[in-house]
């Protein structure tokens, strides 16, 4: 399957008028399906302490050589036998280890204005070197927090929201000195909503409708969109069950209509980003009402 940012960066990175942009799309600590594309579509992903490269030497003092040598070699073979697989794969394999290569190079000689560790300053790293890297738009997904509170969810987003608020200023802070903060969009995702109703473990299990929101220095903030409950019985006209779960006012899609547009995509290529968008019955957000 294909993520609404892989699918984007296909777009954006087509032959055409409008596009032909240089992208990269890269997870943060676990690989995950909003940054994968088409098949020729390739997404890094890194530790938020950083890149390794691939060394190939075991840290055994019985090692006799270095398998990283012989991985370049073997993979840069080609013969009549070889097959569109083999070919393929050896390929991803060389240019996995070459953009490793570069984005340790990188990651060690790019500075920041202002110190941020972890996933914040791996992102604001590879950000700043953009330009070397030559990457005309960037992609990047990373996972904060612990959400899924079926036990103690006071005590747990407590800690989680900690962890958001310092990366979301560290992350404000050095985009501005970098002149970046305008030309950039955060979006927060998650696959579903809570109930309102606790648990017997004081806790929250899944609902429906939840809360996300997004931010940047363009974005035309300050805004809630979508319908609040006015009515929060059990027989309110967005009520599912009687849990406190809420049928959603806006789709998903509303969002990431305005943020397509924003990051480029024309009007007509939108569906091919977010297929859906024309069953959602839900407003979409165009990125003239999202942006300032």
């Amino acid at each position: 399957g294909t993520g609404v940012m892989g699918r984007m960066s296909d777009i954006l990175s087509s032959d055409g008028p409008s596009y032909g942009f240089s992208t990269d799309l890269i997870a943060l600590d676990a690989p995950t399906i909003a940054v994968e594309g088409g098949p020729t579509t390739l997404s890094v992903l890194v530790s938020s302490n950083g890149a390794s490269t691939y060394s190939g030497k075991s840290s055994s003092d019985e090692a006799k050589f270095d398998t990283r040598d012989y991985l370049l070699k073997l993979n840069d073979i080609h013969t009549s036998e070889s097959s569109l697989f083999g070919e393929t794969w050896s390929r991803n394999m060389l240019k996995a280890v070459h953009d490793t290569d570069q984005i340790v190079t990188l990651l060690e000689n790019t500075s920041l204005n202002h110190g941020a560790d972890g996933a914040a300053g791996t992102i604001l790293k590879t950000m700043a070197s953009h330009v070397d890297r030559g990457v005309e738009r960037d992609f990047f997904h990373v996972r904060l927090g612990t959400w899924d509170n079926h036990f103690s969810l006071k005590q747990n987003l407590r800690g989680s929201f900690e962890t958001i608020d310092s990366f979301l200023a560290d992350l404000e802070k050095e985009l501005k000195a970098q002149n970046l903060w305008d030309s950039v969009t955060l979006v927060t995702a998650s696959d579903f909503g809570r109930t309102l109703t606790a648990n017997s473990n004081v806790g929250s299990d899944h609902a429906w409708g939840g809360n996300y929101f997004i931010m940047g220095g363009g974005v035309n903030g300050g805004k809630i969109h979508g319908d609040f409950p006015d009515d929060f019985t059990n027989d309110g006209p967005l009520t599912v069950g009687n849990r406190g779960s809420f049928i959603p006012t806006l789709a998903w899609e509303a969002m990431w209509n305005g943020v397509s547009e924003w990051m480029g995509v024309e009007t007509g290529d939108i569906e091919k980003v977010i297929p859906n968008k024309d069953r959602t019955g839900s407003y979409l957000f165009p990125a003239a009402e999202l942006y300032k």
